[in-house]
């Protein structure tokens, strides 16, 4: 019998799972977390858009649930480091506030889903996305701590193709299993693929420069086209002068203006008049009012009864001019950071000598949940850097190259100058190919990302800092101590170290038979033609089928591939 808390935040997809979901698995109570309320008697509902920042006042009055102890805030102390991590990512720590204030909202999700996992005896819960926000990852690491079951969905890099995993730490084990039992049965086994990861691996094998197939849906390219395309534009004048002064000069005007409107609105605002402690007979108080400064101050700013309500209306269309023009202002400014910023990169980046032997790091776009939580301490990629070029011999150098579509967020000028004042490290120019650098390199370095995945297929050793469902896959050595990185390097360089094409492809095919195909996003439309019928049945069957398969009956049971991945050799 479970006792589930579902989190989501698409209203279609909830109402169908919801009404599908008790039909899977013996459910007793379900919560769903999402953005809009489900007409569904038999479900307990909680606003996401509310609670996100700690606003559970809604649902609860604090002085009915237990306060936090000392013992539960030092157990969740690595939970904390992290989710601070988040916060600044996110939302940026508030040095005004300061250290005790920014923590509130972490406290207030803490206390309120201990309460709530021990209140509702919860057993199951059920989140489509790894957690990546404050307040789900603090049910994750509850139910950690708790022994509660927690299922995160989570994509491959085959597009539509999906897993279940419990543990973004030890990532798909249920593929991991499947693919040591492939490797033992590979003599008799003839590989076969289904139409989908079939042509994902035509696609790698066959083309050159397999860029992902969801960047060339329509889309995909609508967005880029709405979202990105401003900074693109932008791009192309970091090194002119003139149009940088131009800029400056717009904020400048904006300012001014900006100013004079300000001045009006104060003059047109309704002055209170000033109390006068003046008594006498009428003509003794008129005559004392004429006397006044701030009668006649009234009087020339038109503040008067009969067009004050003319004068509300002007104010009003004065402050709606001047959000426009703050709205400008604050894009003026955004780009100009922009410019600033990356014209320091393009003007520290070199073109790469293919002919040297390096190590290509490529950074992922941030924030994102692929670093956070998904690389851990690594989200901090100069981290990896650092340690990559310590553990190289003189003769390599590491090649570094910023995402294409990193903005501003989670980047500065001292973090790529960070990078560029290690001897062995070159910045390499953003819109270089990644391909080219790929083929030419001695191996990948990557937290979680799709050019680790393009780089196994090219025969290319992959150096994974993070935690992703094909950590497991043949050619991958992941790192987290600087032992593991000394050695990596060890066997990649000496030892000639490269993944075995036909263990790639077993691995293929463990992912082939475990994972499942939703069509959840809308970057997959031509890509996976399913309807949402069929795509909310999938999910629904795939939650019962994993259950059952790992819970062996009882939801207790979370440490069910624990003892094999002890086991499990790195790459």
């Amino acid at each position: 019998m479970f006792r589930a808390i579902v989190i989501s935040a698409e209203p279609y997809r909830d109402q169908w799972i919801l009404d599908n979901l008790s039909r899977k698995i013996d459910l007793d109570y379900c919560l769903c977390v999402g953005d809009q309320q489900i007409p569904n008697d038999k479900i307990n509902y909680l606003d996401f858009n509310k609670i996100i920042f700690g606003g559970y006042d809604h649902y609860i009055n604090w002085h009915e649930i237990p306060p936090l102890d000392e013992n539960l805030i030092e157990k969740m102390s690595a939970c904390e480091s992290l989710l601070f991590r988040v916060m600044d990512d996110e939302f940026a720590f508030d040095p005004v506030r300061g250290f005790q204030q920014s923590r509130l909202p972490y406290l207030k999700h803490l206390r309120y889903w201990n309460w709530f996992l021990d209140e509702y005896k919860i057993n199951l819960v059920i989140n489509f996305a790894v957690p990546h926000l404050v307040y789900d990852h603090v049910i994750y690491e509850l139910c950690k701590f708790k022994a509660i079951r927690f299922l995160c969905l989570m994509p491959t890099h085959i597009c539509g193709m999906f897993s279940w995993i419990e543990d973004w730490e030890e990532s798909a084990v249920n593929i991991y299993i499947k693919y040591q039992q492939l490797v033992q049965d590979s003599s008799e086994l003839e590989i076969e693929f289904s139409k989908l990861t079939q042509a994902h691996y035509d696609r790698q094998i066959g083309n050159p420069k397999p860029t992902p197939t969801y960047m060339e849906s329509s889309a995909y390219k609508d967005y880029i086209q709405t979202n990105l395309k401003k900074m693109y534009d932008i791009f192309e004048y970091t090194n002119d002068l003139n149009f940088i002064k131009n800029l400056e000069s717009q904020v400048n005007q904006i300012n001014r203006v900006l100013s004079f409107k300000q001045l009006l609105i104060n003059l047109l605002l309704p002055r209170k008049p000033q109390p006068s402690d003046h008594k006498g007979s009428f003509w003794e108080t008129v005559s004392a009012k004429l006397k006044e400064p701030d009668f006649w101050l009234r009087l020339l700013t038109l503040d008067v009864w009969l067009i004050r309500r003319l004068k509300n209306r002007w104010i009003l269309g004065l402050r709606k001019e001047q959000e426009k023009l703050e709205s400008q202002r604050r894009e003026i400014l955004l780009n100009l950071e922009r410019l600033e910023l990356f014209g320091f990169y393009n003007k520290k980046a070199v073109e790469p000598d293919l002919s040297s032997k390096y190590i290509y790091v490529a950074l992922h776009f941030q924030p994102e949940a692929t670093t956070m939580p998904l690389a851990g301490a690594f989200a901090n990629q100069l981290l990896i850097v650092q340690l990559l070029a310590y553990c190289v011999p003189n003769d390599v150098l590491i090649y570094v190259k910023d995402h294409p579509s990193q903005d501003i967020r989670c980047r500065s000028i001292k973090f790529y100058q960070e990078i560029i004042n290690i001897p062995n490290v070159r910045l390499i120019p953003r819109n270089y190919d990644t391909f080219t650098l790929t083929d030419h390199a001695l191996a990948v370095a990557t937290a979680t990302g799709t050019v680790g995945w393009e780089a196994l297929f090219k025969g290319k050793p992959v150096l994974m800092f993070g935690h992703y469902v094909y950590q497991y896959a043949p050619g991958v050595l992941q790192i987290s101590t600087l032992e593991d990185c000394q050695k990596a390097i060890h066997k990649i360089i000496y030892e000639n170290f490269k993944p075995d094409p036909h263990q790639l492809k077993l691995f293929l095919k463990a992912l082939d038979e475990t994972c499942f195909l939703l069509n959840l996003n809308f970057y997959y439309e031509g890509i996976v033609p399913m309807p949402v019928a069929q795509t909310m049945n999938n999910l629904t069957d795939s939650i019962g089928q994993y259950l059952a398969q790992f819970s062996s009956g009882s939801v207790d049971a979370t440490n069910s591939s624990a003892s094999i991945l002890k086991s499990a050799p790195k790459s």
